[in-house]
Order: structure tokens, then sequence, then C-alpha cells
């Protein structure tokens, strides 16, 4: 499809396109407002309670971006809060995982350097442990 194809398809969707946008830019957006899961008009969502809304945002599965771009629209933006929430979860989720695999005995080898272990290079190597085995 030609840039002018794809900007009358985009205009007949509503998705405002830039006026220098390339091809595979328009393409891009094109593909993101159709994924969109969030298929509500905004005037529908503002008329809901919290409730409503947090039901109806968890039943279409809504992605972040896809939040973050409807508050963008509001002229709104997350609060420092929401970014302590996600730093946190990402920090527990990283952490809970690499304590799983130090258990289970899979951690990286920069978690035995930091842990002070040294690295086991007979058990790493078969072919030295066979050689030791041979003398």
């Amino acid at each position: 499809m030609t840039v002018d194809a794809l900007r009358k398809v985009a205009h007949s969707l509503g998705v405002k396109v830039a006026e220098k946008a390339t091809r595979n830019t328009i393409v891009d957006e094109l593909i993101r407002v159709a994924n969109r899961r969030i298929d509500k008009p905004m005037d529908e969502l503002m008329a809901m309670d919290r409730e409503q809304l947090v039901r109806y945002f968890e039943s279409v599965d809504a992605e972040p971006p896809e939040l973050l771009d409807i508050l963008r629209q509001l002229d709104l933006s997350p609060r420092k809060e929401s970014r302590r929430g996600l730093i946190e979860l990402a920090a527990r989720e990283i952490s809970e995982t690499g304590r799983f695999q130090r258990i289970a005995g899979k951690g990286s080898q920069a978690t035995r350097d930091a842990e002070g272990e040294q690295p086991n290079l007979l058990n790493a190597d078969p072919s030295l442990h066979e050689s030791r085995h041979r003398r």
C-alpha cells in the first residue's frame, strides 16, 4: 500500500498521523489501533465509576501502554507512587525468581561471584572431569 492509501485508512479510523510520517510509522500506528483492547469511547469510560472501570479493563485484558494512552488523552500522567509501585513489583519479582534459582542451584555466574562462590570447573566441563579420573 502507498503512503497516501495508508493515510486514508488512518483518517477513516480516526487515527491522527503526522504530516511527514513514514510508511512504517503509519503501519505501526494502524497496527496499534487495530490491536486495541479498550474499545469504548472516552465519554463512555468517563460515565463509569471506578469499580466498573476496573472490571471492564480486567475483562478486556487491557495492556499498560493502552491505559497510559488513555491517561495521556486526559492530560494525566502516572504519579510517582505508580512508578514506585512498578519499581517495587520489578524488584520483588526479580528477587524472588533469583532466590528460587539459587535454591535450585541454577544461579548465574554473577550470583555465585556476589556470594563468593568459586566456580567448579570440573563440573562445568565433563571432559575435565573424565581426565581427572583417568590418572
